[in-house]
């Protein structure tokens, strides 16, 4: 009676869980008796936690009226934020003879079965308890108590952890085929469907050219309607297709719609508890990057397609002329070295080296948190080698103010080209003035025409406007290449590995590198 009382004594005031590990902390004792009676009290208040576990891992079921379980819910949680937060661990109430781990096992199973009924939609959806223990060889008795015994109880959460897990994998991946949703973000946010990038810009052009305040969702979304019936996505599933629209941030005063345009990829429960809406934000981030290295190739190309027809139209008509079309042929020719080395580096050293590893990663993957967890991972991976983390925030700079600066050289080539067509427009006036007057009998040129024809020749001088504008566009880009160079050098010596494969890319002949090298004196 005396080591009764010493024994309510010691757990007086715990309940549930915590009881039980105040009883269990005298199973060790020293004397023979008083461990061999602690032991029979322990099997009857083990009991009850045990026809918890066995109905939380069975059923999904918590029996827990008056909190006593380690397992507690949040009726609170929404359902994109189920897997996350709806069931946690109350550790105060998690017996002794219970590891953390074992415990961890028992919350992910009750976990997984509460979200195959509620988020995948299979509501009827039971472990086959009586099933599991005849695998176990054990006899099923009411008050649990067979499962007592620790290496018992632990084979028991392990054969139930692996069906449980194994059913939920496969209805994700097979069912609600999360691999092609991957696959989907990576087409079109990660801009890996080339052809239908090229036809979104392309047609969006002309509308994201205006100031951020004037373009309008509805106009942009049936424009991307178009570039998905014009390229290969068209046979993509209905379901992929319906999922895809266009989202447009809050304008600054100075933004044009090229700014704030983002393609947004729809995701419902139970996918978007591995993708969820945190992360749908760091693909935004991602997709921003992409745009913003997209269209500056996309405008080099146009800017090169009206050079090309600009040098034919021109040729031997406009004084100087031939002299600003090689100088910017030179300098678009850097800018197409530097964005398609960053391109390529993009789309193969980061995109596809991360989506390889993600596919594998998934496929291994043994349950939620292991899909969850190898996600994240593609993730950060994409962000960390694309300079899209905090230590990489002056290369992102960088590169933007380079990004910035090759849209200026496009915009300064546009002018050109429109006045260049002015000029030979007019000039073709002239020509056609000249042989009527020659017809008629007439000669010479009005003064007002005259004055008009050599202020248009001048157009074209080492002192003009246009040549002075192409030649601080040249500076700017030089400065702010060898600057990047600069910074490419110093974090990759110390931290990233893809870095050096960019930077030989960048200079592989080291032509940029002589720029940078003082020269050496004749005698040494």
């Amino acid at each position: 009676m005396r080591l009764m009382a010493r024994l309510i004594d010691s757990v007086e005031g715990l309940r549930g869980g915590a009881l039980a590990s105040g009883v269990h902390s005298h199973v060790l004792h020293g004397d023979p008796a008083v461990s061999q009676y602690v032991q029979s009290v322990m099997k009857r208040v083990a009991a009850p936690i045990v026809r918890m576990i066995k109905r939380w891992v069975f059923e999904g079921e918590l029996e827990d009226a008056h909190g006593e379980f380690f397992v507690v819910a949040d009726s609170t949680i929404s359902d994109d934020q189920f897997w996350a937060k709806k069931y946690t661990l109350n550790l105060k109430m998690l017996p002794t003879f219970i590891s953390f781990d074992l415990a961890k096992k028992i919350l992910v199973i009750g976990k997984s079965i509460n979200f195959i009924r509620q988020c995948c939609g299979n509501a009827d959806w039971v472990m086959d308890a009586g099933q599991e223990i005849t695998v176990l060889g054990m006899e099923s008795q009411g008050d649990g108590a067979n499962f007592a015994e620790l290496t018992r109880l632990e084979k028991m959460i392990e054969n139930v952890s692996n069906s449980t897990n194994e059913y939920l994998i496969r209805t994700l991946m097979e069912k609600y085929r999360l691999l092609d949703h991957c696959q989907a973000l990576k087409r079109y946010l990660l801009l890996g469907q080339g052809d239908f990038i090229q036809y979104l810009m392309d047609l969006l052009g002309p509308e994201l050219s205006k100031r951020g305040s004037q373009v309008y969702r509805h106009t942009l979304t049936n424009v991307l309607e178009t570039a998905l019936n014009s390229s290969n996505a068209k046979f993509e599933p209905t379901d992929i297709l319906g999922r895809l629209d266009v989202e447009l941030l809050q304008p600054s005063s100075a933004d044009t719609g090229w700014d704030i345009f983002c393609l947004h990829y729809n995701l419902q429960a139970p996918v978007n508890s591995v993708i969820p809406a945190a992360t749908m934000l760091q693909y935004q981030q991602i997709f921003d990057f992409l745009w913003r290295l997209k269209r500056v190739e996309h405008s080099l190309s146009a800017s090169w397609t009206k050079d090309m027809n600009l040098g034919h139209m021109v040729q031997g008509r406009l004084p100087g002329i031939g002299a600003v079309l090689h100088k910017c042929q030179l300098l678009r020719s850097e800018m197409i070295h530097f964005t398609t080395n960053l391109l390529n580096y993009m789309m193969f050293e980061v995109l596809e080296t991360a989506w390889h590893k993600l596919v594998k990663d998934l496929n291994a993957a043994k349950d939620l948190d292991g899909l969850i967890e190898s996600h994240a991972a593609y993730i950060s991976s994409i962000k960390k080698n694309g300079f899209m983390m905090k230590e990489s925030r002056e290369l992102l700079k960088h590169l933007k103010l380079i990004f910035a600066t090759i849209i200026k050289f496009c915009k300064a080539q546009e002018n050109l080209y429109t006045t260049a067509l002015k000029e030979v427009h007019e000039e073709n006036m002239r020509q056609q003035m000249i042989e009527r007057q020659e017809l008629e009998g007439t000669w010479g040129i009005p003064e007002d025409e005259e004055y008009g024809a050599h202020s248009q020749r001048g157009a074209f001088g080492a002192h003009s406007k246009i040549v002075r504008q192409l030649e601080e566009i040249a500076h700017d880009f030089n400065d702010q290449f060898l600057g990047l160079l600069d910074i490419v050098k110093e974090t990759s010596n110390r931290s990233s590995q893809s870095l050096p494969f960019l930077m030989s890319r960048f200079d592989f002949n080291e032509y940029y590198h002589q720029k940078t090298t003082p020269p050496m004196d004749a005698d040494e």
